[in-house]
């Protein structure tokens, strides 16, 4: 499993979103591009709604399974669970979790003292994917 510490800041979205492709380079380029869409949905949360860990950063986790890549983020905890929203035709916020769920095949949320983990398994094959 892979793991960085990153600045709470969205200047570290475009960092990991290219280390991830870099690591990922090995996978069909559709896995790559859907990871990288979790990845950063994921993050840009975690930044908007989620706290900082106690060292001010926050984490993002992948690995390569046999059923997908698990991308996992941690912050620091927020006020509310992370969840799908329904959304306007022409909302421009709040569809990031509404896009996730649609290329995973499963995600969730873990809340711990102090943190929350939310993760999604971005599937090797697209028919194994939620939205059917």
């Amino acid at each position: 499993m892979r793991s960085v510490r990153v600045a709470a800041a969205a200047s570290s979205v475009r960092m990991v979103r290219a280390l991830l492709r870099r690591e990922l380079a090995h996978l069909p380029p559709e896995v790559c591009d859907d990871a990288a869409l979790v990845v950063t949905e994921l993050l840009c949360n975690a930044l908007e709604h989620g706290g900082r860990l106690e060292d001010g950063t926050l984490e993002v986790r992948w690995d390569v399974l046999p059923e997908g890549v698990k991308i996992a983020v941690v912050d620091g905890g927020g006020s509310s669970v992370p969840t799908v929203r329904e959304s306007s035709l022409t909302a421009t916020v709040g569809r990031g979790l509404s896009i996730v769920s649609r290329l995973v095949s499963r995600w969730g949320v873990e809340r711990h003292p102090g943190q929350t983990l939310v993760w999604a398994i971005v599937p090797l094959a697209e028919s194994a994917r939620m939205c059917g």
